[in-house]
């Protein structure tokens, strides 16, 4: 058994021991820490070279993605814009024209009754002229069934060579500016369009039916977007006129007309027959060309018949001039227009950028509007040109009527020279030209004519009560 000292010393030896072993850990925990510091460091920086790598593919991939996306969004505002195309088009094909009895009958006496009558009668030469009114009688009456906005509106047709800047002038009338009409060369720039007063926006198209299809400002602006230009399409086949109703200033009893550019294929004579409608005809020249009436402008006006029109020069974009350079172009404006005889109310040198008129010679614009904002009698025009289309039928008719009776006069005259019984086979020859020679046949056309006549004239008159009706309405 051991003693207390030997037990002491067997204490202090475990103690030894233990405190040998504690030191042993101590180095080798010193050691180890010292040799792991290298790997963590390396294995830290493999890590954020890892998170930074992870990172970039990241923001590679995402701006991949945006590319697709933007990609993505363009296809389908392209296919958006397509499929509106295609709904415009089914809504121009099915539209019918609005319900309107009388207008119903007028055709279909036009188509007709008329057409019978035309061809049963050999009388007139310039047939062609009588049809051709008669079918743009037809036409304008269809047009004011569709729009009633128009009726009794004093026409101001606005024309002018390309880029003239015709549909920025009436533009600039607006007080909605959101509402534009599109400038520039496009698929809207060849249909005329008709601007009218009104309390709230709104935009209409004329189908070649007579249907009228309802559009939204959006779609109007897509109306001129390179996208729909893609499939070739014409619109104005389908749609050959549009309306736009709208809140302007003094324009009340003003119907603009935005006319088809004289100077571009195929328009020169549409815009004529619109230009024959109108009351007043403004016409706009950029005053950037040249400083001058263009050559082409002044040999269109000439070949239009102005007698009966009031004739407005608007001298267009004059903010880029000098008032000094505004000055001298309006002279020169003037002596060109009296050098060839062009009538005209006055010249205006006008900004549509900011409506402004900087110099005028005559009356100035605004107050020239203001004499042309009155109403019209529309359907006194009208009637006088259907009126005009059968009297060139009557007097052709008469004409005949007249020739006809003569060669009775003569062939009386010959009889009583002849002695009837010496010269019976003459005399027999005499009576088979008179029969040959028969104005009955005449007779009859021309009350058939004037009872086509009547009948159509009523018809037309029904139809102005029925806008007149809906206009109390």
């Amino acid at each position: 058994m051991l003693n207390r000292e030997d037990k002491y010393i067997m204490k202090n030896n475990n103690l030894k021991e233990i405190f040998f072993q504690l030191d042993e850990v101590r180095n080798l925990l010193r050691f180890k820490k010292k040799g792991l510091i290298e790997p963590i460091k390396t294995s830290l920086t493999n890590f954020e070279n890892e998170c930074t790598q992870f990172h970039q593919n990241f923001n590679t991939q995402k701006e991949e993605f945006n590319k697709i996306e933007t990609q993505l969004t363009q296809e389908i505002d392209t296919l958006n814009v397509v499929k509106n195309k295609y709904d415009l088009v089914s809504s121009f094909l099915e539209a019918n024209p609005p319900e309107n009895q009388a207008m119903t009958n007028f055709k279909y006496l036009t188509t007709h009754d008329f057409i019978d009558f035309a061809n049963s009668d050999a009388s007139l030469k310039e047939e062609a002229k009588a049809l051709s009114l008669l079918h743009d009688v037809e036409k304008r009456l269809q047009e004011i069934v569709t729009f009633p906005s128009i009726y009794n509106k004093n026409i101001v047709a606005v024309g002018g060579g390309f880029s003239a800047g015709k549909s920025a002038f009436i533009n600039s009338f607006f007080i909605d500016k959101e509402l534009k009409l599109p400038v520039g060369i496009n698929l809207m720039e060849a249909i005329p369009t008709y601007i009218t007063v009104a309390e709230e926006s709104s935009i209409k198209g004329f189908s070649y039916k007579g249907g009228v299809v309802e559009l939204s400002v959006k779609l109007y602006k897509e109306l001129s977007h390179d996208a729909i230009n893609s499939l070739g399409f014409k619109l104005k086949d389908i749609a050959p006129v549009m309306s736009i109703e709208t809140a302007m200033d003094s324009c009340e009893n003003i119907c603009f007309i935005d006319t088809p550019s004289y100077n571009l294929k195929d328009n020169k004579e549409r815009s004529k027959k619109y230009f024959k409608h109108a009351n007043t005809l403004l016409w706009i020249i950029d005053i950037d060309v040249n400083g001058t009436v263009p050559a082409s402008d002044l040999k269109f006006l000439k070949s239009l018949a102005l007698d009966d029109k009031k004739l407005y020069i608007i001298a267009n974009k004059t903010d880029l001039r000098t008032p000094e350079e505004i000055k001298n172009i309006l002279d020169k404006y003037e002596e060109t227009l009296t050098e060839h005889t062009i009538e005209y109310e006055g010249i205006s040198a006008f900004s549509s950028l900011n409506k402004k008129e900087f110099e005028y010679r005559g009356s100035s614009l605004f107050e020239f509007l203001e004499t042309v904002n009155i109403p019209i009698n529309l359907q006194t025009n009208i009637l006088d040109e259907l009126k005009e289309v059968f009297n060139m039928y009557k007097m052709a008719i008469k004409e005949q009527i007249l020739w006809v009776l003569k060669i009775h006069s003569h062939l009386k005259s010959l009889e009583s020279d002849i002695d009837s019984k010496e010269n019976q086979k003459t005399n027999e020859q005499i009576e088979n030209m008179r029969e040959m020679f028969n104005h009955n046949s005449l007779v009859e056309q021309l009350k058939k004519l004037e009872t086509l006549e009547e009948v159509m004239l009523l018809l037309a008159k029904d139809i102005f009560t029925s806008l007149e009706l809906k206009a109390r309405i």
